[in-house]
């Protein structure tokens, strides 16, 4: 599998429908012949995407870790210890195509 393009990306300032970095296009929440017109939620969508994948190596890293220190001995540690695992493997995953 490929290695995606290097982080950080950035919500395109002239073109806020873009995903961006300082010298590529990364992804289009809109169609290109539709720039100049994107919607609030192509926007926001852009804004999520660059937000989410620019942090998402150290929120793993965070759960794997918090992970290895719980102990699972005081009421509610059970309930967290088996949220963060599942966050782990859905960040692991592969994400599954559209049919």
């Amino acid at each position: 599998m490929s290695e995606h393009t290097p982080l950080p990306w950035f919500q395109g300032k002239n073109h806020p429908c873009r995903v961006i970095t300082h010298d590529s296009n990364v992804a289009y929440c809109c169609l290109p012949v539709d720039e100049g017109s994107e919607s609030d939620i192509e926007r926001a969508n852009a804004e999520f995407i660059a937000r989410a994948c620019n942090c998402h190596d150290e929120l793993r890293a965070a759960c794997v870790e918090a992970l290895f220190w719980l102990d699972c001995t005081s009421p509610g540690e059970e309930d967290c210890a088996m949220k963060l695992a599942a966050a782990i493997v859905k960040a692991e995953s592969k994400v599954a195509s559209c049919p």
